[in-house]
């Protein structure tokens, strides 16, 4: 899964940017985690470096990392990374909406997936 955040930083050291979207001014993180939160890998940048532009700095040399990896969730705003991490890497990137994470959805997904089968 890749998300980012954008924090407020100390006017002392480092690169600085404003993400007009959050209205902040300062840096933003890119992580990339796996299935069950550990981090893989993250990236720090100006938080006007949009979105996309701070995954693809991320998925650098990713793959000779972690050659397994076949599937990425992300939100809306990487969108335009489909086609590119299709053709140049061969992975999938499937794109979570807002709504698939309404109260009590999230929970239902899980009790299917660890409940057991029921028996004929």
């Amino acid at each position: 899964m890749i998300d980012s955040r954008s924090v407020r930083t100390t006017e002392v050291g480092g690169p600085r940017g404003y993400d007009g979207g959050k209205k902040i001014s300062g840096r933003k993180r890119q992580v990339l985690v796996d299935t069950q939160s550990n981090l893989l890998k993250a990236k720090v940048h100006p938080a006007d470096v949009h979105d996309r532009r701070g995954a693809e700095l991320l998925l650098e040399g990713l793959a000779a990392q972690f050659p397994r990896i076949a599937l990425l969730w992300a939100d809306t705003a990487y969108q335009g990374l489909k086609a590119l991490l299709a053709l140049t890497l061969g992975w999938a990137l499937t794109i979570t909406r807002r709504q698939m994470y309404g109260r009590g959805k999230l929970d239902l997904l899980r009790a299917r997936l660890v409940a057991p089968a029921p028996s004929a």
